[in-house]
């Protein structure tokens, strides 16, 4: 099994073109938007290799033209983002270092099939490793 983790101090974040190749790899599609001065609100805007600054964008699946408040539309949310999901697998693998968001290096790690679901992500300071769970007692 594929898990994606941060081997940096910082945290596992996406770039902005991480998140749109993400969400179109999941959903089918993806579209921006930029972070209006209206406190709750964004302008869908297309992508560009200028949009860098993953806080002054939100990726979604819905095409929603024109101004829209936040909370009306499904976001792409980083920590949402299951580790081993397959398209942030391979999102990462297409891009490379280009999926890197701010403070952020991420690094795939195989794991034994084996292991199933039986694994967590330890973090320390945003510098992540994957642990197996073990059992214990009080």
């Amino acid at each position: 099994m594929e898990i994606v983790i941060n081997k940096c101090y910082g945290g596992f974040n996406l770039s902005v073109k991480g998140q749109m190749t993400y969400c179109e790899k999941k959903h089918g599609q993806a579209y921006l938007y930029k972070v209006g001065e209206e406190r709750g609100m964004a302008t869908q805007v297309p992508y560009t290799d200028d949009c860098t600054n993953t806080l002054d964008y939100y990726i979604s699946p819905e095409d929603r033209k024109g101004t829209v408040d936040l909370d009306d539309i499904n976001c792409i949310w980083r920590w949402d983002i299951e580790r081993n999901d397959p398209a942030l697998v391979a999102t990462v693998k297409e891009l490379g270092d280009e999926a890197n968001g701010n403070n952020a290096r991420l690094k795939i790690v195989e794991i034994p099939d084996e292991v199933g679901d039986n694994w967590f992500i330890e973090n320390y300071d945003g510098m992540e490793t994957i642990h197996e769970n073990h059992r214990s007692w009080g």
